[in-house]
Parts: C-alpha cells; sequence; structure tokens
C-alpha cells in the first residue's frame, strides 16, 4: 500500500482512497455542471486540496511539499481530474443583450497546480448514510411485497390508504408539471419563442435537487439562446477536426 517517495513515503492504492474520501468529506462543497457529462460535480482548487490534505491527515501530509505530492498521486490515479471553466455567450431572445455563462468542461491536460486559479473534480463515488438508507428501503419493500400473499387484512387495508395517499401527492405534482408544460409551449408559439414559462416541480433538469426542483414556484421571462457553437467548448474538437480531415482525404 505504500511506495518509497522522494521525501518520505507516498501513500497508494486503498490507502489514497481512504485519504481522499476523508479529505473530500471534509472540505467546503462547491459543485459545478460538468458539460461532457452533465452532471453536477464536486469542484475545488489546488491550494484548497492542499490545505485540506495538512489540516485533516497531517499524518500523511505534514509539510505543504509532501501534500502535493500526494494530491499528484490522487490526480495520476484518476481520483480527481482537472477541469477548465469555459466562458459561453448566450443570447436573450428578443433584445440584443448578451451575457456569459461560465460551464466545467474536461480538460485535455491532467496536471496540478498548487493556485487557487485551475478547477479540479473529484472523480469517485461517496456512498452516504442515506445511500445505505435507500437501499435497505428498496431490498425491504421488495420483500414486503413479495410476501403479499401472507399478507393479514389489516395490512392489506393500510397498503390500500397509503397507495391513496401517495397518489394524492404525486397526482397534483405530475398534474403542474404537466399544465407547465402546456403553458410554455402556447407562450413558445404566441412570443415566436422569445419567452418562456416554468411551474414547480422542474423534473426535467437532473442538475437540480429535490428542494431547487421547486423554486422558484412560477418562472416567466426572456428566453436564452447559444451564440457560441459546442464545439467551442469542446478541447478536443481540433482533433476531431484534423481527423475528419484525414478521413475526408484518403
Amino acid at each position: 500500500e505504500m511506495e518509497k517517495g522522494a521525501n518520505g513515503k507516498l501513500p497508494s492504492g486503498k490507502a489514497l482512497q481512504s485519504i481522499a474520501k476523508r479529505v473530500r468529506g471534509k472540505m467546503k462543497k462547491k459543485h459545478a455542471t460538468l458539460a461532457a457529462q452533465k452532471t453536477r460535480v464536486e469542484v475545488f482548487t489546488g491550494d484548497a486540496l492542499v490545505n485540506a490534505l495538512q489540516k485533516y491527515c497531517p499524518q500523511d501530509a505534514s509539510t505543504k511539499e509532501m501534500a502535493t505530492k500526494i494530491a499528484k498521486r490522487m490526480l495520476k490515479e484518476t481520483l480527481f481530474l482537472q477541469g477548465n471553466m469555459k466562458s459561453r455567450r448566450v443570447k436573450v431572445k428578443g433584445s440584443d443583450e448578451v451575457k456569459k455563462v461560465s460551464k466545467l468542461v474536461p480538460s485535455m491536460s491532467q496536471t496540478f497546480l498548487a493556485n487557487n486559479k485551475v478547477p479540479y473534480y473529484w472523480n469517485f463515488k461517496v456512498y452516504t448514510v442515506l445511500d445505505y438508507v435507500y437501499a435497505l428501503l428498496v431490498v425491504g419493500g421488495a420483500i414486503f411485497f413479495a410476501m403479499k400473499p401472507i399478507w393479514t387484512d389489516e395490512i392489506r387495508q393500510l397498503v390500500h390508504y397509503g397507495s391513496v395517499c401517495t397518489l394524492c401527492v404525486l397526482g397534483p405534482l405530475l398534474g403542474l408539471y404537466l399544465l407547465g408544460f402546456v403553458i410554455n409551449w402556447v407562450v413558445g408559439v404566441v412570443t415566436s419563442g422569445r419567452k418562456e414559462f416554468a411551474l414547480f416541480p422542474n423534473l426535467s433538469n437532473t442538475d437540480l435537487g429535490v428542494w431547487e426542483s421547486f423554486t422558484p414556484v412560477v418562472k416567466w421571462g426572456d428566453r436564452e439562446e447559444d451564440v457560441d457553437s459546442d464545439e467551442e467548448d469542446d478541447e478536443y474538437a481540433p482533433l476531431k477536426r484534423k481527423a475528419n480531415n484525414n478521413n475526408n482525404s484518403n
């Protein structure tokens, strides 16, 4: 599990993963949407990671130099990856207003820099207590319904009332979502796509959490459209164009 480094022993394998999980759990949470996969990831800077290693893992990273070496080893083992914040011009339909929106894209180069300018994001799954609770509920629910033939009349009646209550909650939410979808479609047709309307819950955006899906309750405003092409945000675009040109020439 341990490998001899320049100034001591550097953790690797499971020991390194344990350090990464410990530090990740202690660091301040900042999120961004990874453009390539359209998923939310936890982002941080190099200096924040180095400081966290020294603070929460002093037995492994007693000095800044040692913490930097451990961080580089983490990057080498892809426990986190380097990204780039790309600015994208977005134009508000129906006006000449153009604003910039930043998003995180994977970087072709994977180099660790202990500064506060280059963004990095974690690249491993952390299972929380809630994940295990959800798993137990799913397994327990499956076992419970598999035992339906031996349910008592009381249990059958309880399940019936529970199903009715669930439908009473989910039914109106689904109805509101469909109503908002229809209104937004009508608004888009009437305004030629310049305006948009949104009504909670927002079920179409997978980047939103449970609470975020219900805020704001109603949204009305100008619709935004991209001015820049997706290719401008893709660092691999030049290589793709070169490969396509080579294929066409052949």
